[in-house]
Formats: structure tokens, C-alpha cells, sequence
């Protein structure tokens, strides 16, 4: 597989605001999001600088969403490609995003470990307790709303209220395995929407994954519902 990566240099601060159509329409696009997704840190050069650019110009000038806050979601994407310091950077420019909303990081396994070890603080094994245990750490490390860790067989967030785990419908055949995160991280987000608890928002996660694995599309509602009842 190849991919042709020069184009996501021209992905700056600038360049999204021109996009938007200036100033003025990025703050309201933003104003009128109830969910701000940020996605594909590693890949992209300039998301750092893109992260700056929202918490010290553009946020601040965007009305905070009450009596529900807005939802940022930060997916990083394989971070391994990039140094521990510019990932501790990025890590800590996310943090800042608590300030005008609830902030979510969502991370595959291998990505957990990477941020624990860029964090200094201890991966987990292949225990529950212990996945628990990291996903709690890294969210009291960053002081955000939610760390939520997605391995292949099950998922686990925590939130300042404690931590949650649930089993994850393996498929023995995939179909197709390629955007099975991406999935489960559109499930959990929309869970978060919806106002469901933790434990539920990671069923809806684990769900929407398990569906999309096994047909190669995209679950809607209706289908979740079906599959939900089926595998409990």
C-alpha cells in the first residue's frame, strides 16, 4: 500500500481558516458543533501547530456550549511514527482543550502504551484490571474528561468518576479489519452525543466496530439495535 503524504504539509492553521471561509466562519462552525473531532495527529505535519492555533485564537473568541459542553475527540493515529517529545507536546496541548469543552482521548492498545511510556507512566499488561489501571492513569495525567482504550476484544474508559470495561464481539472471519477504530471511535462519540454513561457509550463503540468488521458497512441505528440484541 502507498501513499502519497506531500499534500498534508499544506494542512496549516492558515490554510484550514481559508478553507472555512475565514475568521469569522471558522468560529461559527465551530460555535455550532456540538462535536469537534481532530484526527490523524501523526500523519499530519502541521496538527500541532493547528491544536496552538484553536486553543490561543480561535476558542477563545467561540461561545462555550451551556447547559451541554461541547465534545473534542482527539483519535492520534499511530503516534509511533513521530518522537516522544513531539507527541508529549501534542499531549499537552490537548489537555488545554478542557478549558472550552469535554475532552475525550480515544486510543487503540499499542497506541495506549505509547502515550503511557511518553507520559513515564506504566503500561499495561493483558490483564482488565490492569488496562483499567492505565486508562485511569493516563486521564489523571492529562486531567481531561476521558481516556477511553479500544483493544481487539474489548474496550475500557475512564472518567473522573471511575473507570468502565465491557467485552468487545470478536468476529473469528472479518471482513475487513482496515477502520474498525475509526468505527468504534464514531460509536463512542456518538454514545457521548446521546448522553449515555460510559458503560453504554463503550457497548455503542464495540457495536458499531463489530458490525462494520463483519459487513464492510457502516451500522445505522437501527442496525446497532439488531446487533446489540443479538450478540447480548
Amino acid at each position: 500500500m502507498l501513499g502519497m503524504m506531500r499534500s498534508l504539509d499544506d494542512i496549516t492553521p492558515a490554510a484550514l481558516t481559508a478553507a472555512l471561509g475565514g475568521p469569522d466562519a471558522y468560529r461559527d462552525a465551530l460555535a455550532a458543533a456540538d462535536l469537534v473531532a481532530l484526527v490523524n495527529w501523526t500523519m499530519i505535519p502541521n496538527m500541532t501547530a493547528i491544536f496552538s492555533d484553536l486553543v490561543d485564537h480561535v476558542l477563545p473568541r467561540v461561545p462555550v456550549s451551556v447547559p451541554s459542553p461541547r465534545h473534542f475527540f482527539f483519535d492520534l493515529a499511530d503516534p509511533e511514527k513521530r518522537s516522544s517529545d513531539d507527541l508529549r507536546v501534542a499531549l499537552a496541548i490537548i489537555a488545554r482543550f478542557e478549558q472550552f469543552g469535554r475532552v475525550t482521548l480515544g486510543l487503540n492498545l499499542k497506541e495506549a502504551h505509547q502515550v503511557a511510556s511518553a507520559l513515564a507512566l506504566q503500561p499495561s499488561s493483558d490483564t482488565t484490571a490492569c488496562l483499567r489501571a492505565m486508562t485511569a492513569a493516563i486521564r489523571e495525567k492529562l486531567a481531561v474528561a476521558t481516556v477511553v482504550v479500544h483493544p481487539r476484544e474489548c474496550a475500557a474508559c475512564a472518567t473522573a468518576d471511575g473507570t468502565t470495561w465491557v467485552p468487545g464481539p470478536v468476529a473469528d472471519r472479518p471482513l475487513i479489519t482496515t477502520g474498525a477504530g475509526d468505527h468504534f471511535n464514531a460509536g463512542f462519540a456518538s454514545g457521548q452525543l446521546l448522553g449515555l454513561t460510559p458503560e453504554s457509550c463503550l457497548a455503542l463503540g464495540v457495536c458499531t466496530s463489530g458490525h462494520y468488521v463483519r459487513t464492510a458497512e457502516s451500522p445505522s441505528l437501527a442496525d446497532l439495535d439488531t446487533f446489540l440484541a443479538n450478540w447480548l
